[in-house]
């Protein structure tokens, strides 16, 4: 019977499919186009869906001033560390039986060096290796008196431990007199105090970031070192209790005090041991005077949201009020005061003596009270750190302020300016273009010129890139070393990159989220010779490829077009 097949579709006798054949893939019709069901280049695609990640372009910095033979000879001994420690010819020759990793000439060698050039060296090996080094390898070499430095951020294994004891030094406890342990969120509170236990000469605790310090860390403080001069609990379990035992016990000697996620209810009670002669240091949450008890966790909800209760008067007969912050606190030269949530009001401090103010994160504060507190400090005032501000007056009477602010801050010989208030719809005053130029413009191309190293501005409105053009382009220098614009709003990204061809000693940049692209990262490249690090994360006019590459990619294209110009 004759198949019904038709002949075209018949196989020839003996052959066979190496594949099936490649379908096409339909994309039903209502579905947009994602990575899925698309045939476009990586490049493009990530682009466009926003799955790029932080990208961060770095490389070595460059050296400030003349690279000492100390210097040089230290960081070739960090950057050398790994080789050095696993090498095992050395104890095969000295007739030891150590195996791979035994560090057996780096300890040999390290115990003739210096106690003065160790921190150095520990300094650069923690920076470089800090992923690689094991808490027994920590405790036994990188020990080094009189301060035990074991930052989290670095040393992964300091951050992931749940104990504090295999970094306990195991000689010489009394000759450390600061412990510095940031970052160890999963040490717990016994942990912590058994550490400061066995260390009675301490004068200096940062427990920074660790967040389960609590009670039995703040009774060790007490029992076992009565010499203590600086604390630093922000990030950690210490609550009101803790706080006041701590002022009542090394009120008068203290110099540095810093705490920013307690809640602080009865101010009489805990700042009873007041006045505090020697603070100059003072970190303490801004909402601990103007808000009732039912009202302080929303707040702190709310942030800097728009549906927020005005604050309260400052209760009478409270020990301090902020007319007299200057008596419970004389001595104050660096203030930092997160959340604040604060009534306009009059700061009690003795003019010319701030140096650094810092009021980031909370509701917003009142513009008046800034003015009026930036004004009496503009003679000393060299850094400021300020989010939302807020005034309740007509658009007259608070671009009046603005101005005001502005010609105070002039006066100001600012080395750091943060205006950091981000996305927020409370944002009511510096939203306009007038007052913003005013502050930031007065400041760039006034007194700021030549004393300005670090501008960062995380702001809802949009920027200009002329404001940064010097006044006077190859004679008129900036000093500007870190420049940060987060998801800025820059109205022309050309005009921005060309302003910063002329900051030749900027080392950091960040332009996360803004509309760069390649061309305008390697304008500011061929010029800033200084710069090491890059932020280009979410930059959709820049090659994904390129965003963590960005000196590599610069570099090869120069030596591209040279070799071109050659031929």
């Amino acid at each position: 019977m004759p198949s019904s097949t038709p002949s075209i579709l018949k196989r020839p006798a003996g052959e066979s499919s190496a594949k099936p054949q490649k379908r096409r893939k339909i994309i039903p019709t209502g579905i947009g186009r994602s990575i899925w069901n698309s045939v476009d280049d990586w490049d493009q695609l990530v682009a466009d869906s926003q799955l790029s990640t932080a990208s961060i372009s770095s490389r070595k910095p460059r050296p400030r001033g003349v690279s000492t033979l100390v210097r040089c000879a230290a960081d070739a001994a960090a950057r050398g560390f790994k080789r050095i420690w696993e090498e095992t010819g050395y104890a095969r020759q000295a007739g030891v039986d150590a195996g791979a990793g035994s560090g057996v000439y780096w300890k040999e060698s390290w115990m003739w060096v210096p106690d003065h050039l160790k921190e150095g060296v520990r300094d650069a090996v923690f920076r470089y290796w800090g992923g690689y080094l094991t808490p027994e390898v920590i405790q036994e070499v990188f020990t080094v008196p009189s301060k035990l430095l074991l930052p989290g951020v670095n040393l992964t294994s300091v951050s992931t431990s749940t104990a504090s004891r295999p970094f306990r030094p195991t000689s010489g406890l009394e000759s450390y007199t600061s412990l510095i342990m940031t970052g160890a969120s999963a040490v717990s509170d016994v942990g912590f105090a058994e550490m400061i236990y066995h260390l009675p000469n301490l004068e200096v605790i940062n427990l920074k970031g660790c967040q389960h310090a609590g009670e039995k860390s703040v009774k060790s403080m007490i029992d076992r070192c009565p010499s203590l001069r600086r604390i630093n609990l922000k990030g950690t379990a210490v609550n009101e209790r803790g706080v006041k035992r701590l002022l009542d016990r090394f009120g008068q000697q203290l110099e540095s005090f810093k705490v920013d996620d307690t809640i602080i209810e009865n101010v009489n009670e805990t700042l009873e041991a007041g006045p505090f002669p020697k603070l100059t240091h003072l970190c303490i949450p801004g909402d601990l005077l103007n808000v009732t008890r039912g009202e302080l966790q929303r707040i702190r909800r709310a942030g800097g949201g728009r549906h927020l209760p005005l604050p309260r008067p400052t209760p009478e007969g409270s020990v301090v009020d902020w007319s007299t912050w200057g008596e419970i606190f004389p001595a104050l030269t660096h203030l930092y005061l997160p959340r604040s949530f604060i009534p306009p009001t009059h700061f009690g401090i003795r003019e010319n003596t701030i140096t650094k103010l810092s009021f980031t994160g909370g509701p917003p504060l009142p513009l008046h009270t800034l003015v009026d507190l930036v004004s009496a400090q503009s003679g000393s005032l060299r850094k400021i750190r300020f989010g939302n501000l807020v005034s309740r007056e007509g658009v007259a009477a608070r671009l009046a302020a603005f101005d005001t602010l502005a010609d105070a801050l002039a006066r100001c010989m600012l080395e750091d300016f943060r205006l950091q208030c981000g996305e927020t719809d409370n944002f009511q005053a510096i939203n306009d273009m007038r007052a913003y130029g005013s502050v930031l413009v007065s400041g760039v191309h006034g007194s700021w010129r030549k004393t300005l190293k670090h501008l960062s501005l995380d702001v809802p409105f949009s920027i200009t890139g002329s404001d940064f053009e010097p006044d006077i382009p190859d004679v008129d220098c900036p000093v500007l070393e870190t420049l940060e614009l987060p998801g800025a709003k820059i109205q022309n990204t050309e005009d921005l990159c060309k302003a910063l061809q002329h900051f030749r000693l900027l080392r950091s940049l960040d332009l996360s989220a803004t509309a760069v692209n390649n061309d305008d990262v390697f304008r500011v490249l061929d010029s800033c010779w200084l710069l090491s690090r890059i932020d280009l994360t979410s930059c959709r006019g820049v090659r994904v490829q390129d965003r963590r590459n960005i000196f590599k990619v610069r570099g090869s294209f120069c030596r591209g077009a040279s070799a071109h110009r050659s031929s």
